[in-house]
């Protein structure tokens, strides 16, 4: 399946809050999400699209691109900047138990683990990283052997059961069902605002920058424009100036253009204003 920014967009989006640079902790935070109760890490189009926005307010101070960010959910390009400035591809990859970049961010990296340039996964990279994380899945999911059982913790041997209770049930009581309602509802909103917001803010920045492309343009031609204006500004003053002359004269010539004036003035005397 093909998945581009805008079918991210419409999933949703989390708070800063939810956000976690654990991987554990942000996983669990997702699903307690209503908007993301269905999320799977092996399947992209369940998948949140995470901003600078967001990875900024949660660490208050702001995202440095220092601390590794958690797989399996898409990055705005922003983000993958940011991360960038404090390592390189070779720091991102020293760790082979962590497979590739295109594996852990498929919707950020392609082949090769090259950066794309835009944020979005096509039919076929969908495909083989489903097939690559259900290969994977497989294997975490063996059992341990027998032999090394005993040195392994309680928790992870074969047949422990887990004292804890199951959190999974949830509760079925009227005000419970009621009150989960009102909150997918009220998330559901949310996320329609949130999602709105970041379309809106994409378009500013387009504007902003076609604005700027015709301040640009407009520049070029502005020496031009003033050189135009000022000779206007010259004309109207020297006609003003030859006005001011006619109305001392009395009798004779007058000049009603300027060119009248410079073309007669060698040819014919002009009479000089009277002195009282």
């Amino acid at each position: 399946m093909e998945l581009k920014e805008q079918h991210l967009l419409q999933n949703g989006t989390i708070t800063p809050r939810e956000f976690n640079f654990d991987s554990t902790t942000f996983e669990r935070n997702l699903k307690a999400n209503i908007r993301f109760h269905t999320y799977d890490k092996a399947d992209p189009a369940t998948w949140p699209l995470i901003t600078l926005d967001i990875i900024d307010s949660h660490c208050r101070t702001g995202y440095t691109g220092e601390q590794i960010l958690p797989p399996y959910v898409a990055y705005s390009a922003s983000v993958i900047e940011r991360l960038f400035e404090k390592h390189t591809k070779k720091d991102l990859t020293r760790d082979t138990t962590t497979g590739t970049l295109q594996s852990r961010y498929p919707c950020n990296f392609g082949q090769r683990d090259l950066r794309k340039t835009y944020v979005g996964i096509t039919a076929n990279e969908d495909a083989l990283f489903k097939q690559g994380m259900a290969e994977k899945l497989r294997a975490e999911a063996k059992p341990h052997s027998s032999k090394n059982a005993a040195e392994l913790p309680n928790e992870a041997r074969p047949g422990f059961a887990s004292p804890m209770p199951d959190r999974s049930v949830r509760c079925q009581k009227m005000e419970c069902v009621q009150d989960r309602k009102e909150k997918a509802e009220l998330m559901g909103l949310l996320n329609k605002q949130q999602a709105k917001r970041q379309i809106l803010q994409a378009e500013i920045r387009e504007l902003v920058k076609r604005n700027n492309e015709i301040k640009a343009h407009r520049g070029k031609f502005q020496q031009d424009d003033d050189g135009q204006q000022e000779a206007i500004e010259l004309r109207d003053r020297l006609i003003e100036k030859l006005q001011e002359e006619n109305s001392r004269l009395e009798g004779g010539y007058k000049p009603g253009t300027v060119e009248d004036y410079f073309s007669e003035e060698e040819e014919r005397p002009v009479k000089r204003a009277r002195v009282d």
